[in-house]
């Protein structure tokens, strides 16, 4: 599947955003925060739609974008270990 111009746009713009607070040193908390707004996009457009293989590839592009996976990922980790609870 090749990405869309909307979801190459959403990459780009989490790239941006994500980048701004890592220069600021930003922790997780302030990641997912700030990053809430835009959280079901980013499912929908980009986590349920493109292959695994691709989104790898745009996260060796985006530095930015690779972060915010990262976050999501150990977020998730944490909480199907139980060391995170709701």
């Amino acid at each position: 599947m090749t990405v869309t111009s909307s979801q190459l746009a959403l990459i780009k713009s989490i790239d941006t955003s994500m980048q701004s607070l890592l220069i600021g040193q930003a922790n997780d908390e302030t990641v997912l925060i700030t990053m809430a707004p835009q959280m079901e996009a980013i499912k929908s457009e980009l986590l349920d739609k493109l292959p695994k293989k691709e989104l790898e590839l745009y996260c060796q592009e985006y530095s930015g974008f690779y972060q915010l996976i990262k976050t999501l990922e150990n977020l998730a980790k944490h909480i199907k270990s139980g060391r995170i609870n709701f």
